[in-house]
Parts: C-alpha cells; sequence; structure tokens
C-alpha cells in the first residue's frame, strides 16, 4: 500500500498510440497539455477572401449546379466543394483534400463554358492556385516520409481518406469478391 500513496498526487491521462489507447500517470506539477500549434498561415488560394466573395462564389456555384438536375450526384467532388464551401468558408480551400480540389477543378471546368461570371471565375483561379501549391506541399510531405518511413500502419494522413456511397448491387458485388466458401462447399451466390 505504502508504495502506492506517492501516485495518489497524480493525474491519470488518456494517449492513444495508433491503435491502442494508454493510460498514463500525469505529474500534477506538469502542464495538463502541451502548447497547441501554431496557426498555419492561409495559402494562397484563401488570402484575399472574405465572407462576401465566398457567398458569391457559392451562390453562383449553387446555380450552375441546379442547372442540371443530377449534377450534384454526377459531380460529386464539385457538390462536395459547394458544401465545403457553404460549412468551412475559405478555409475549404486549405481543408479539403488535394485530390478532391483537382477533381473538382477539373468538373468545374468541363462543365462552365462562359466564364463571365465572376464568382466562378474566381473559384477556378482559387481552386488551380489550391491544387499547385497544395500539390507542392504534399510533394514535400512525401520526400519526408520517405526519408523517415512510419512504422505504424495505422498513422494514415486523414486528407487522402475518401469516403464515398456505395449502391446496394456495389456492395453486393464486394461482399462476394470477399466472402469466400468454406472448403468442399458449394460456391456463394450473390444474388440469393
Amino acid at each position: 500500500m505504502k508504495r502506492w500513496l506517492p501516485l495518489l498526487g497524480h493525474h491519470l491521462r488518456l494517449e492513444r498510440r495508433g491503435i491502442n489507447v494508454h493510460v498514463v500517470l500525469q505529474d500534477p506539477a506538469a502542464p495538463a497539455e502541451a502548447a497547441p500549434p501554431p496557426p498555419r498561415a492561409p495559402s494562397r488560394a484563401v488570402r484575399g477572401l472574405d465572407e462576401a466573395r465566398v457567398e458569391l462564389i457559392g451562390s453562383q456555384l449553387r446555380a450552375l449546379l441546379k442547372r442540371h438536375p443530377h449534377a450534384r450526384s454526377v459531380l460529386r467532388h464539385l457538390g462536395y466543394m459547394e458544401a465545403a464551401l457553404r460549412k468551412q468558408g475559405a478555409e475549404a480551400l486549405d481543408e479539403v483534400p488535394v485530390d478532391v480540389l483537382k477533381a473538382a477543378l477539373q468538373q468545374l471546368e468541363s462543365l462552365v463554358t462562359n466564364w463571365q461570371q465572376e464568382g466562378l471565375a474566381e473559384l477556378r483561379s482559387r481552386l488551380a492556385v489550391a491544387v499547385v501549391e497544395r500539390a507542392e506541399e504534399q510533394a514535400a510531405a512525401d520526400a519526408v516520409a520517405a526519408a523517415h518511413p512510419k512504422t505504424d500502419a495505422m498513422d494514415v494522413d486523414a486528407r487522402r481518406i475518401h469516403v464515398a456511397e456505395a449502391s446496394a448491387s456495389d456492395f453486393e458485388a464486394a461482399q462476394a469478391k470477399w466472402v469466400a466458401p468454406a472448403p468442399g462447399s458449394p460456391p456463394l451466390d450473390p444474388k440469393s
């Protein structure tokens, strides 16, 4: 019991390491949390973009997507960009994964032929700047990662994860590929 008494003055803290959660004793004299990293400076794509400009870009993009009945389901990246601009504002250009930005730019360029609308032209310009800027950042990060490979398989870059909905037939096809029949049993029929 005496050896446990010194531990009573410590605080417990949960720490995530990969997929594991560890209980860590924290010295009460130590600060509770490390200082948060300094905020990142806005990228060139975001600088000078105020709320009114974001609203103009968003309204013109919404109007463009409303003209085509199935645009949001077919042009998912552009629809995602519209939603991200509405929810995050200009910061969406810094937060949305670069692959999504690139696809949204391609979709916007394929859909718009007349760049007279100021908001759409500005969106195109800012998407292009963001793609170039973020691709440079990604190349630098990849070079650092290649020099220092990660050993934890669960340590992934969340910006590189893409989630999309799948239809029931896509799910059944994937399930049929992944579910292997037991040895000696007849093959599974994916339609049953």
